[in-house]
């Protein structure tokens, strides 16, 4: 992985925390690499075929092993998950409304559009990396700054590992993620969730090549969203990389539709 610099972030880093930091998630993403490695020794390696719906459902399967109020066990891959009573719907409403703000499709859209464009600040970073500046650093103010400064360095970390495919994974994870719990409680239709989430899908399909690639994207991000969200926290990224890495690995292994679906369709 890159080396770092002299760190900016939280005040008190020092260059060890983040060397150490780098040194976690190289280990925990071997580590990771080396069980795709032997899964895709065994004969059932993406032996299911996907279509377009099923491939969005799955871009998603992280987040869909979280559990929301309302929403009785896993929501699966196969289809759109309904609430069954009107009791279960309110639920998923008031979670969405109380964490998120969300209450109908355009405060939907907007939520995702704000909490989730690790991806976009990837590319941001990337337009730097290749010399080839959107904007001028040097315009903006101490606070942004350290904040860009910081974000840019803690990216850099994954470069070597996501390349060109940044973090935008972690971001249709997510979104994905949101979509179906809407879906779920009424919030939006199913013709409107397919709208949003085959879009995203066909991102996916063309922008990683397998479910490795994907499933590194989706980690990675997952740390650099903890870390931007912490204001530049090393410790909360690093116990949000652990969480999502075993997340991950589910899907490798004890629940393994990553391993056993083809990639795309």
């Amino acid at each position: 992985m890159a080396a770092q610099q002299a760190p900016l972030g939280a005040p008190g880093q020092t260059p060890e925390d983040w060397a150490a930091f780098a040194a976690h998630a190289e280990q925990g993403i071997a580590a990771l690499r080396e069980t795709v490695a032997r899964q895709r020794q065994q004969a059932d390696w993406g032996s299911r075929p996907c279509d377009e719906k099923q491939f969005a459902l799955l871009i998603g399967a992280v987040s869909a092993m979280r559990r929301v109020p309302g929403i009785e066990g896993h929501p699966g891959f196969e289809g759109l998950h309904h609430c069954p009573t009107e009791e279960q719907s309110a639920q998923v409403r008031q979670h969405l409304s109380r964490m998120f703000g969300i209450t109908d499709l355009e405060s939907l859209v907007e939520l995702g559009n704000e909490l989730f464009g690790a991806g976009n600040e990837y590319e941001q970073f990337m337009s730097f990396w290749q010399g080839e500046p959107i904007f001028d650093e040097g315009e903006l103010n101490e606070g942004g700054k350290l904040a860009f400064g910081s974000c840019k360095r803690f990216a850099e970390i994954f470069r070597p590992l996501v390349g060109d495919g940044g973090f935008h994974a972690w971001d249709y994870n997510e979104r994905i993620g949101l979509l179906r719990s809407a879906c779920a409680c009424g919030i939006i239709d199913e013709a409107q969730f397919w709208a949003l989430a085959l879009e995203m899908a066909q991102c996916a399909r063309l922008l990683y090549p397998d479910w490795e690639a994907y499933a590194l994207s989706c980690l990675c991000g997952a740390a650099y969203f903890m870390f931007h969200e912490s204001e530049f926290d090393l410790g909360e990224a690093r116990r949000f990389f652990d969480l999502n890495c075993r997340l991950v690995q589910n899907l490798f292994t004890e629940n393994p539709v990553w391993a056993h679906h083809a990639y795309g369709w």
